[in-house]
């Protein structure tokens, strides 16, 4: 875009002249020559003209960067005009519109994944396309160039302007290494399976709108469940009873999709990814032609395969996929029994159990079946495949938020620290955790300030509470901070690692120094009071100085200049200071100076109305006094 300057004429107007405007880069400027048109130019302003403008053309590009700025300066002005002093040069700012956006990826979190915003829609991560890793719960953050991207100019990027993409990492439930590739379609909160199923249907011309419905319907799930802004994981710990049907669904999605994958990768040279997506645009087409697609229906997984087989072979048609379909009946009675398990999940502990055992063991018995190393007749499956699952490890994922992070010291509201589990939730577990802060223990109950605190979660809960009650008082202080961090221990990992940070806000009114006018005759002292009004627990301490301004009528030689910081200790209110006056001879009026209050400590502050004072050197020369004696002379 273009930037405009506006050049103003202030004074006489009346006559024509001209004024020089130019651009520059100049010292701090941020800018390079690549970042703007150069330019110079003559504005010429006609008789009664008062202002003009100067217009710099910017550069686009695609670089994720800062603001940068140039300089624009005045000079030979004509007909006797001046440059202004203060204002004869000015900054152009070109700004770099920075859309952030924070998004979760999941099969369960995925940790250490590469996640990446995909502007072109070809799949890959180009140069200037902004990328990131996940963290330990699976969230992240890209900062998304709108200059670049932002193509409507709404502020936001929307699904029509691109993809998050989402590959390796490791699960942080499972254990497992992630292999697949995940997208959403920009604006989402979640990266999930179901996303990337969703996000292929979109690549084939349906509207997100359509395409959400046609997943939520095909997949059993309420029409009510965003499945682009839904996370399973954190509305399962707020009591949602979607949570699970919407998490057990994206682990089968994932699971059918991986095996499947598995299944041709070990037959074919070809990568992984690809394959992945291929089997996923096959599924998707299987849901765009089903309102009811079943994870676990041994008939659709078939024409999975089937459809796969066709697809591959008209890509390559020198393909042998003979193995695969010689026993895709096998094959998919095997993924239908590993849906079926993760489907039928009565807990999330459960549902991940299953998800971890198909993505593994049954994926790895798939593969070695079709190299020959083992019969399919030897994978588990049934009563086998269900205890296998009953003894399956997974990890677990503790989390921390506090609710209500700021509360009053009046003991109304709490703050309330929810920790929160996301794995193996069936027997109990102890965690640990630190609390530090500003605040101690006489300033709030619930819980003990230090290290080595613990919570236990009960077994089959995933969340546990610590409510911290701040303790009323009338002490005046600064806002206090209860400062929670999780803790290393065993048979979790910890989740949220930064602090976690709940502030009790000061309810007291903050004491208030004033001081009030005072006078004497000059040559005397003039005792000025200084007040402490509201709590007076603290020791504090306040300035006090003199000073003549601009209304007042003493000069320096008629007091003797002074400051003092004044003590008030626990209890006191008032504190006097003293200015001594200089007598003299003269006749002259009432003359005032001025005492100001300043640099109150401890949470004290300076009344508003009285934090200055007049002092009046009352003058005490007698006037002199006119007199006429009487007179006489003979006539």
């Amino acid at each position: 875009n273009a930037i405009t300057f506006t050049v103003t004429r202030t004074g006489d107007a009346q006559a024509n002249q001209t004024v020089n405007v130019a651009t520059s880069i100049a010292s701090g400027d941020t800018a390079s020559a690549n970042d703007f048109t150069e330019k110079t130019e003559t504005l010429t302003f006609a008789q009664g003209e008062t202002s003009k403008t100067f217009t710099v053309q910017t550069t686009p590009d695609t670089l994720l960067e800062g603001n940068e700025t140039f300089t624009v300066s005045l000079s030979n002005p004509t007909s006797g005009a001046i440059i202004s002093s203060t204002n004869g040069t000015a900054k152009g700012t070109i700004e770099d519109s920075i859309i952030t956006i924070t998004a979760n990826t999941q099969d369960g979190p995925i940790v250490g994944a590469n996640v990446f915003f995909d502007g072109n829609f070809n799949g890959i991560r180009d140069e200037d396309e902004p990328q990131t890793t996940t963290d330990s719960t699976g969230n992240f953050t890209l900062e998304i160039s709108g200059a670049s991207y932002d193509l409507n100019k709404n502020g936001r990027i929307d699904p029509t302007e691109g993809y998050y993409i989402a590959t390796g990492g490791r699960d942080a439930i499972t254990g497992l290494p992630f292999t697949g590739n995940l997208r959403a379609v920009a604006g989402s909160a979640v990266v999930t399976p179901i996303t990337t199923l969703v996000s292929s249907i979109v690549d084939t011309g349906v509207s997100l709108k359509d395409a959400l419905t046609q997943v939520n319907n095909a997949l059993g799930i309420p029409d009510s469940v965003d499945l682009v802004t839904f996370n399973p994981i954190s509305t399962e710990n707020l009591g949602s009873s979607e949570s699970l049907k919407v998490l057990t669904a994206q682990a089968s999605v994932q699971a059918l999709i991986g095996q499947i994958t598995a299944a041709f990768e070990s037959v074919t040279n070809i990568d992984g990814i690809t394959l992945a997506n291929q089997v996923t645009s096959n599924l998707a087409t299987a849901v765009l032609e089903s309102q009811d697609f079943n994870l676990s229906n041994v008939d659709q997984i078939k024409s999975l395969i089937t459809n796969t087989v066709t697809s591959l072979t008209e890509l390559d048609n020198t393909l042998d996929l003979t193995k695969i379909t010689d026993n895709t009946e096998k094959i998919s009675q095997i993924v239908s029994d590993s849906s079926e398990q993760i489907l039928t999940a009565t807990s999330m502990s459960t549902g991940f159990k299953a998800q971890k055992v198909a993505q593994s063991d049954i994926t790895q018995d798939i593969i070695a079946a079709l190299e020959g190393l083992q019969s399919f007749d030897d994978v588990v499956t049934g009563e086998a495949l269900k205890e296998l699952i009953n003894n399956a490890t997974i990890e677990t994922l503790v989390n921390l938020e506090v609710t209500s992070s700021t509360v009053m010291e009046d003991g109304i509201s709490n703050l309330v620290y929810t920790f929160t589990r996301i794995g193996d939730t069936d027997n109990t577990l102890t965690v640990n955790y630190d609390i530090t802060g500003t605040a101690d223990s006489n300033d709030y109950t619930g819980a003990i300030p230090g290290k080595g605190q613990t919570i236990t979660f009960a077994a089959g809960s995933s969340k546990a509470t610590l409510t911290v009650d701040p303790i009323p008082d009338i002490i005046i202080e600064n806002d206090e901070s209860v400062v929670l961090t999780l803790a290393p221990g065993t048979g979790y990992t910890v989740g949220t690692s930064t602090a976690v940070t709940g502030t009790i806000n000061n309810d007291d009114p903050a004491p208030e120094f004033s001081i009030a006018a005072a006078s004497a005759t000059e040559g005397n002292s003039i005792t000025f009071t200084v007040t402490r009004t509201g709590d007076a627990q603290a020791n504090q301490t306040v300035d006090v100085e003199t000073s003549i301004g601009s209304d007042d009528t003493a000069n320096a030689n008629d007091f003797t200049a002074k400051t003092e910081t004044l003590t008030f200790a626990q209890g006191e209110t008032s504190k006097t200071f003293t200015v001594q006056t200089t007598p003299d001879t003269l006749l002259e009026g009432n003359e005032t100076f001025t005492v100001s209050l300043s640099n109150p400590t401890s949470g004290a502050i300076i009344s508003s109305t009285n934090g200055t004072a007049k002092g009046t050197i009352n003058n005490d020369d007698p006037a002199p006094e006119f007199s006429i004696a009487a007179a006489s002379a003979t006539e």
